[in-house]
């Protein structure tokens, strides 16, 4: 089995050299968003009143049930730095694995062509 090239003058190279960049860059973006984000913090609503989410958690209980409750948890962990910064990274991530995909499939795909037309070895 070959090693993938990276050689930007095929199509397969570029696409992963594009999937390696997009990954990297991804990743030093999510950790620039987690650095700014966690930098000197402003006083939250729930350090500043202790018992605000206790009854905010019970009021949306009251209006919306169980559901509204389960809702309300997702958004304040989605609030939270890691958490975004994660969510950055993973999309990152599956964007880099699409080039990636695109990349393997083009090797398979010239593989196959060259064999279909007599001059690759099987």
């Amino acid at each position: 089995m070959s090693r993938p090239s990276f050689s930007l003058q095929t199509k397969t190279g570029r696409l992963r050299v594009a999937g390696t960049l997009t990954l990297l860059l991804g990743i030093a973006g999510a950790c620039l968003f987690y650095w700014h984000k966690t930098g000197p913090a402003e006083p939250r609503l729930e350090d500043l009143l202790p018992r605000y989410e206790r009854e905010e958690t019970r009021d949306i209980g009251i209006q919306m049930g169980t559901f509204g409750v389960v809702l309300l948890r997702w958004q304040q962990t989605l609030e939270r730095p890691a958490v975004q910064a994660g969510l950055i990274a993973a999309a990152s991530a599956l964007f880099a694995a699409g080039f990636f995909r695109a990349a393997r499939i083009a090797d398979e795909g010239e593989r196959d062509g060259g064999a279909a037309d007599g001059g690759g070895a099987t």
